[in-house]
């Protein structure tokens, strides 16, 4: 007890007056850890020295906190939270962190976690890998099922265009995006038009066309986007593709062994500290379509995993940053914020449909843990 005291009492929550309740966390440490989060969860970073100013930066501006810390320690955390870090700097979000002491400085770079790339549209059609009878052997990137009418297509990651039109060597990709960040390529296919050019430096999040079903020549036998990730070190070809999903979030498949599954206990979350939902766990016995979230009188769109080929008797875990890409925003926390989470009480829920792929469906209630 005394030890959880002496703890709380060395956290210090470093704030401006006009974003109070989006705190900025230090505390004093034994030893160093190395950086991790990312600007779409959160971002803790270490020093070994007092820090005596932060400034946050991104490509076109910077924000400076100036709040001291007064506990003296050999290491300090830092803790920024993702609606400080959205606070200070919203649009893009910051690509760097710099911590200065008295007599030294050390910076720390975000990195950019990946979006989903057709906000609001998640079916798989066609999967990476997927056999091919042609030269290609097999499908070099995820087809994602759009409306026939067409949706807004955004960058799933930051970078610079270096291809936007129609090209006979990559004809079956019809009207198509090219955009280069990370030694990768990030390709976006049979869109019906774009708005953008090359030598555009796009930011995450930004429209950069509409999807469709164009291809040099004809027309796909369905709407879809082809989204293809290229390692770039490995050659610029169709070979150097690799699965899209080690880029892209998705959710994460745990055995039920490893977690308790009980018939009281079907479906639960946890949420970080300030309360905004981290992970959704629910346990299936057979493969899902969709799943439908409600919390008392509101609902979210339908979250559809079909394609990423949940198995059975196994348990889905829907991270946050999954959670994230599926809608553009952080849809769920819309409506699950940390205020209500703050007075959450047991009885309080959250529901569930799952349809699975069968027809059937099943509602679970959700409950805090």
């Amino acid at each position: 007890m005394k030890k959880i005291l002496l703890s709380l009492l060395l956290l210090m929550i470093v704030s401006t007056p006009a974003y109070a309740d989006r705190p900025i966390y230090i505390a004093t440490a034994n030893s160093y850890q190395e950086p991790k989060g990312s600007s779409l969860t959160d971002y803790q970073v270490t020093v070994d020295f007092k820090p005596e100013k932060i400034i946050l930066k991104n490509q076109t501006e910077s924000y400076t906190i100036t709040d001291i810390i007064e506990e003296n320690s050999p290491f300090y955390d830092i803790w920024l939270s993702k609606e400080a870090i959205d606070f200070y700097l919203p649009n893009p979000s910051p690509t760097s962190i710099t911590v200065f002491g008295e007599n030294e400085s050390r910076t720390f770079h975000i990195p950019e976690t990946a979006i989903w790339p057709v906000p609001g549209y998640t079916t798989i059609q066609e999967p990476y890998g997927a056999p091919r009878n042609n030269q290609y052997k097999y499908h070099h990137g995820v087809d994602i099922t759009t409306p026939p009418e067409g949706t807004p297509v955004v960058a799933s990651l930051s970078g610079q265009v270096i291809f936007a039109g129609e090209i006979t060597e990559r004809a079956w990709y019809g009207k198509h995006i090219i955009i280069e960040e990370n030694d990768c390529w990030y390709i976006y296919g049979h869109l019906s038009s774009f708005n953008i050019a090359v030598g555009d430096y796009v930011t995450q999040g930004t429209q950069i066309g509409i999807s469709g079903n164009t291809m040099y020549g004809g027309k796909t036998t369905t709407h879809h986007l082809h989204f293809e990730v290229r390692d770039i070190t490995k050659g610029k070809t169709v070979h150097s593709a690799k699965d899209p999903f080690t880029v892209l979030p998705k959710p994460t498949f745990i055995s039920p062994t490893e977690i308790n599954v009980s018939s009281e206990n079907h479906l639960f979350y946890q949420t970080d500290s300030i309360g905004m939902v981290r992970d959704i766990y629910l346990y299936v016995e057979k493969p899902v379509q969709e799943i439908i979230f409600s919390f008392k009188d509101e609902t979210i769109p339908p979250i559809n995993i079909a394609g990423l080929f949940a198995p059975p008797k196994t348990i889905i875990c829907l991270s946050q940053d999954y959670l994230v890409s599926l809608s553009g925003e952080n849809n769920l926390n819309t409506f699950l914020n940390y205020e209500k989470f703050f007075n959450l009480k047991s009885q309080e829920k959250l529901a569930a449909i799952i349809r699975f792929v069968d027809g059937t469906q099943q509602k679970l209630y959700l409950y805090p843990r």
